[in-house]
């Protein structure tokens, strides 16, 4: 599922790789970059899915652990017209969700917090925003990003090195060209990583409404965000203890962020036309 704004951004990073490419290799290097890029992303979506839960830690969810949550998943995906994806209990203490998919399986990784804490409707919303994500296609769309992103910081990266090299080694350039190419090149990986971060949260602003609309509700996928925020802030005590408290980065820090701030977030929910209602919670007893 691709957005006008989604497709601008892509073209932009797809143009920044091509130019570096061009601008170090020539028209040639253009397509190599992007070719390799697209490669080497396709290759790591490829072996990512239920290896990626597996570095997190997570180890795969039997149905009898959880049966109220497999129906849960089962319902939701089959609502979504999705293959229900496999369950993986991931450690820690946070409150959290994690979805990866290939093309021919998908898998959802969740904490013991998130289903101890959280009302059962609020872990279907939880759930349905992953699922969102692997009907959109996120995750590889993501990592075409990532690659094209990583190909131009790190081509402009060996033309800053380039530059500097050629100036100590005796070469014909003047101090305000290498003032100007190490400026060009410091600034493009900062670029890069600025238009990768504005597709992610692009992608989660649409998993939040495909998720609202899976479960039938904005108000409920808002809440569950909320709660998520909240559940996932330090205790009294863990403050007294030196915790740090989660801040939401602001300014030009926001550009670099994979998430939107949920404030905002829950305000997109809330001007959204209300979804009808199209699911009930009875069989959940989380």
């Amino acid at each position: 599922m691709l957005t006008f704004h989604t497709v601008l951004l892509l073209i932009a990073l797809f143009g920044l790789a091509g130019l570096v490419g061009w601008t170090m290799l020539g028209p040639l290097g253009a397509a190599v970059v992007i070719a390799v890029s697209l490669l080497t992303s396709t290759a790591a979506y490829r072996g990512r899915a239920r290896a990626s839960l597996r570095q997190m830690g997570g180890r795969p969810l039997q149905w009898y652990e959880a049966p109220d949550l497999y129906e849960l998943v089962a319902a939701l995906a089959h609502r979504a017209g999705l293959p229900t994806p496999r369950l993986y209990l991931l450690p820690g203490e946070m409150v959290n969700a994690v979805a990866v998919a290939t093309a021919s399986s998908s898998a959802i990784g969740v904490t013991r917090p998130l289903l101890r804490h959280m009302p059962a409707d609020e872990v279907a919303a939880v759930i349905a925003h992953e699922l969102s994500h692997i009907r959109h296609g996120d995750l590889p769309l993501n990592m075409v990003a990532a690659g094209l992103a990583g190909a131009a910081a790190v081509l402009a990266e060996m033309g800053r090195f380039g530059v500097i090299f050629a100036w100590l080694l005796g070469a014909p350039v003047g101090v305000g060209e290498l003032a100007l190419a190490l400026l060009v090149a410091g600034g493009i990986p900062a670029v890069a990583l600025a238009l990768r971060m504005s597709i992610s949260r692009e992608r989660e602003y649409l998993a939040d409404a495909g998720a609202a609309a899976l479960v039938g509700s904005t108000q409920l996928m808002a809440r569950a965000l909320w709660r998520l925020d909240q559940l996932n802030r330090p205790t009294w005590w863990q403050r007294l203890l030196g915790y740090p408290s989660p801040v939401e980065p602001t300014g030009l820090a926001a550009l670099f962020s994979s998430h939107p701030p949920t404030r905002q977030r829950i305000a997109r929910l809330q001007a959204m036309r209300p979804p009808r209602p199209n699911l009930t919670y009875g069989f959940l007893h989380l």
